[in-house]
């Protein structure tokens, strides 16, 4: 068996270590996720969405929005439902500051759609996030909240001006 002798310069560093990193300032990964702490918590809500042959399907909806790895990550849970009970959303979403990038990331799956793994960016109110979606087409979602409203739409464009709905939900804090 081999022993590992640290000396009194060795002890004192493992015994210092907690102490110094505790008085130290938030990495900028937990600074940067700060304009989110409004969204923390759990939301229910109502919501709608047309598919590509205009057929429209109402829809509710659970979420939960978590801090995780020390708060520079949230963690988004969501399922959503018919009133028949099919499932409309079985997704997990995890946001984050990318520091070599120095930006948001979005990476997100969902029951039956491909992953995504897009930029997020803040905006008034909250942050939006979009992903190439063929032929030139671009698929954006805004999401706005506060303390007590979670307002997300989905919009679709083919030329970056003229943006068509396609999804709209309304949660509220419970």
């Amino acid at each position: 068996m081999k022993v590992i002798h640290l000396g009194l310069t060795g002890a004192a560093w493992l015994l210092a270590t907690p102490a110094a990193v505790a008085q130290s300032p938030p990495p900028a990964p937990q600074a940067a996720m700060r304009p989110f702490d409004r969204w923390i918590g759990d939301w229910s809500g109502s919501g709608w969405s047309t598919s590509a042959t205009g057929e429209r399907t109402e829809f509710t909806l659970v979420e939960t929005v978590q801090r995780k790895v020390g708060g520079t990550v949230l963690l988004l849970e969501g399922r959503g439902t018919t009133a028949s009970g099919t499932v409309t959303h079985d997704g997990l979403v995890v946001l984050y500051y990318d520091e070599k990038a120095g930006g948001y990331r979005w990476n997100g799956h969902d029951l039956g759609r491909a992953p995504v793994d897009a930029e997020a960016k803040l905006v008034d109110g909250g942050l939006e996030w979009s992903i190439g979606a063929g032929r030139g087409a671009t698929v954006r979602f805004r999401i706005q909240f506060d303390e007590k409203r979670w307002h997300e739409v989905g919009e679709v464009s083919a030329d970056g001006k003229i943006w068509n709905r396609f999804m709209e939900m309304i949660l509220a804090r419970q």
